[in-house]
């Protein structure tokens, strides 16, 4: 007799979207409830190739027009120690990430770091992720974490498979995170108290005409015929049980108003929610809501219409503080030098039209 908390996968290997879908409508209904996941959304500062480190600053606060990255986790709990069935790892579920109001801004995939495209350990993630960007087929990866791409077929990174998750006005739906074996992520340090996995990573964008209070969810959504949420490995069982039991986690965030910014990246000129949305991208701005021609020249660097003697003082100030805003020589990727020192003035002399 079949076990209520089993289901058999199918022979070949489980790598498309529509596979997926069909192992979990095989998942038969659960009686007594062996584990349970549990879910939560951690707010991240930095994005891979950089050090990409998690917040310890609450309430979260993002400006408008900024990306925030945001880690999807999640963890097994076994709910039953006098079993047979000792959890170890997940093997797949469905995935809906959800922000309310939805007007308030996109999500959309991450750019997944080396440590999150890695065949990852039983350990659980460390709070700083410095490993940079991955060196393999992977390097281009956004989305679902390793090793639960299982379901992407190749070529690698395949990030608009619909089992990376479906982009749509305010959420992301039918993230099919699958692993093809036990993976071991289940209950260090304990069984009642596990550890948090990474599972997916994305990035919320506030919009711009938006201030205010933002909650974004995430859930494991039940089977529609089994009421079953997700399926996990037991030690040492190839064959995966399934759960009905599911928690979800959320995170507030907020946006907080400010005055619309006309906004010059060295000689570029870009319209920002906020100074500080302009400061956020190095820029030097002023209050406006449109850009005027030769409105970003550079010899009027504190962007105030005239070109004066005050723009020297403004500019030296901000180099020999080392200000991101005196780097103007190569704004993207320079160094605060001589350079830049050489290039404002020769702007300031040259003066503006």
């Amino acid at each position: 007799m079949l076990r209520s908390d089993r289901f058999t996968p199918p022979r070949r290997t489980i790598r498309t979207a529509a596979a997926i879908l069909i192992a979990a409508a095989t998942l038969s209904p659960a009686q007594a409830q062996p584990a349970r996941v549990e879910m939560r959304l951690v707010p991240q500062t930095g994005t891979p190739p950089d050090c990409v480190r998690d917040d310890t600053t609450f309430p979260t606060r993002v400006s408008q027009g900024i990306f925030k990255r945001i880690e999807a986790q999640f963890r097994i709990i076994d709910l039953d120690l006098t079993d047979q069935l000792v959890p170890a790892g997940l093997t797949t579920m469905m995935v809906d990430i959800k922000l309310f109001p939805p007007e308030a801004g996109t999500l959309d995939r991450a750019l997944l770091s080396r440590f999150e495209t890695a065949q990852a350990g039983s350990t659980p993630p460390a709070s700083v992720d410095c490993s940079g960007l991955p060196t393999n087929a992977f390097g281009a990866s956004t989305g679902i974490h390793r090793p639960y791409r299982g379901g992407i077929g190749p070529p690698a990174p395949g990030n608009n498979n619909p089992v990376n998750g479906t982009l749509g006005p305010g959420q992301i739906n039918g993230i099919l995170p699958f692993s093809l074996s036990q993976n071991d992520q289940a209950h260090p340090p304990s069984p009642t108290n596990p550890g948090f996995y990474g599972l997916y990573s994305f990035a919320f964008q506030p919009a711009l005409n938006f201030s205010g209070l933002v909650v974004i969810t995430v859930r494991a959504v039940p089977d529609a015929m089994t009421g079953n949420a997700f399926a996990f490995y037991s030690d040492g069982d190839p064959i995966p049980h399934a759960s009905a039991t599911a928690a979800a986690g959320s995170i507030s965030i907020e946006v907080p108003g400010g005055t619309p910014t006309v906004c010059c990246a060295s000689s570029i000129c870009v319209l920002a929610a906020s100074a500080q949305a302009c400061t956020n991208i190095r820029g030097r701005g002023s209050p406006g809501t449109a850009c005027q021609p030769d409105f970003c020249c550079l010899g009027d660097f504190n962007v105030d219409g005239h070109v004066g003697v005050q723009d020297v003082f403004d500019y030296v100030a901000a180099y020999l503080r080392r200000d991101p805003t005196a780097n103007v020589f190569q704004p993207t990727f320079g160094a605060i030098d001589l350079n830049d020192l050489f290039a404002f003035l020769t702007a300031f002399f040259r003066g503006c039209s």
